[in-house]
């Protein structure tokens, strides 16, 4: 009796322990994912300015057929940057479009970078009717401008994210009228931390020129100012801020003799990454000038060049170089261009 009972009670035991091994095979346990390795902090003390469109921007989708799913973009992006540029920088502080610091406390920054919002669409392409698994197209655009406490602005820096999403954005509980939007919140979450990357791509870049330009002046106390003042501006054919494989470029360039005195001919001279300069290697083949300058006078010439297909990076330098002829005591004037490219 007490054998067929030892007996029973094993074989309830072994019976419950395979429901309960069965049932586990159906959980899912949460993934845990380590937090991206932060590159090293970039010594810069930075205050970010977002434009209002790129606070309120959003990005809509219709999905489970009528119900319609708006990802705030802005607050992403915001956030994101925000997150990451605490990480990142020795100092920051978010003002507001009219120059108000949230930190009033805080040192006086060395950059003020102003975010703005250029495009941004978040649109299904693969899907039809109310198909809850498709591909969407994620494509936004922002440019940051970079100011220091001197007043003094840099070249606009692109920050581009462009991306095919596949998504899942199933009915829950068998009501059209509720859908599980996790995905979608997820690849505007993604699309804010690359963008922010960027933007510290850039720091670091602006940090490494300025430190570069500082120790330059060290060295050589005696060059006086540029008689020159440079703009110059990347252009590209279709206009949307991205150079792409095949596509015709252009460099306008911008010059005005700032001093006193006549100036001869100035010089003109590229450099940066290698695929910019060899699409300029037609125009560069020949040295270039600018003719004889009389004081604040403002003259212009525009380098035309294409690019080479099956480009490679995601961005690209071109640094403009204006020397003045014959000019002992000045100092050639230079910008660099940044742009993203594909």
């Amino acid at each position: 009796m007490s054998m067929r009972f030892v007996s029973g009670m094993s074989i309830l035991v072994l019976v419950t322990g395979l429901a309960l091994l069965a049932a586990c095979n159906h959980l899912q346990t949460p993934r845990f994912m380590y937090p991206t390795e932060q590159g090293p902090v970039i010594p810069l003390s930075v205050k970010l300015v977002f434009d209002e469109p790129v606070r309120s921007a959003t990005v809509e989708q219709m999905i489970c057929a009528d119900v319609q799913w708006k990802g705030r973009l802005g607050d992403a992006i915001v956030q994101s940057f925000i997150e990451t540029g605490r990480a990142r920088l020795t100092q920051l502080t978010v003002g507001d479009p009219s120059g108000t610091a949230q930190q009033a406390t805080a040192p006086a920054s060395e950059f003020t970078a102003f975010i703005t919002l250029a495009n941004a669409s978040f649109t299904p392409t693969s899907r039809s009717g109310s198909d809850d698994t498709y591909l969407a197209q994620f494509d936004v655009r922002l440019t940051a401008i970079f100011q220091d406490t001197q007043g003094r602005r840099f070249p606009e820096a692109p920050m581009v994210y462009s991306n095919r999403v596949a998504l899942w954005a199933p009915q829950i509980g068998g009501s059209a009228n509720q859908c599980a939007t996790g995905q979608l919140d997820a690849a505007v979450r993604t699309a804010a931390d690359h963008l922010a990357n960027q933007l510290m791509g850039y720091l670091k870049q602006l940090q490494e020129k300025t430190q570069g330009e500082g120790t330059a002046r060290r060295q050589s106390p005696d060059a006086g100012p540029s008689p020159l003042a440079l703009k110059a501006t990347l252009l590209d054919a279709n206009n949307n801020l991205v150079l792409e494989g095949g596509e015709k470029i252009g460099v306008r360039i911008d010059v005005t003799n700032t001093g006193k005195t006549v100036l001869g001919a100035t010089t003109v001279t590229l450099s940066g990454t290698p695929a910019l300069i060899d699409a300029f290697a037609g125009a560069l083949s020949q040295p270039v000038h600018i003719a004889t300058f009389q004081p604040g006078e403002t003259k212009s010439t525009i380098l035309w060049g294409t690019l080479q297909k099956g480009l490679e990076g995601s961005r690209g330098e071109l640094t403009v170089t204006v020397t003045p002829s014959g000019a002992t005591s000045g100092t050639p004037a230079t910008q660099t261009l940044i742009a993203a490219m594909a």
